[in-house]
């Protein structure tokens, strides 16, 4: 998965190199992320609260927290409904 085919879904650059970097993997640390991702660390918490938005990350309760990304399959199927969803408001409101 490349960087621009996720931006074109709205993704910020360091959003879409944190999702692909954890994508499918095992509930990390942020900072565990942070480091695989290639992440300022202090962007890090942001971003992993705008995935998890998006429906790309769930989180673990407790300490420390943890993250997982969902599969990318399931990720850019989100993202694709999330689009569309956007197209039929645009329609929607073309209409009135």
């Amino acid at each position: 998965m490349e960087i621009k085919s996720l931006n074109y879904f709205g993704l910020s650059s360091n959003l879409a190199k944190v999702f692909i970097s954890i994508s499918g993997t095992r509930f990390l640390t942020a900072k565990e992320i942070q480091k695989r991702a290639g992440v300022p660390r202090q962007e890090i918490y942001a971003i992993l609260t705008s995935l998890e938005e998006l429906g790309l990350v769930e989180k673990t309760v407790g300490r420390p927290i943890r993250f997982k990304g969902v599969p990318i399959k399931q990720g850019l199927a989100f993202l694709i409904k999330k689009k569309k969803d956007e197209a039929k408001k645009c329609k929607k409101l073309q209409k009135k």
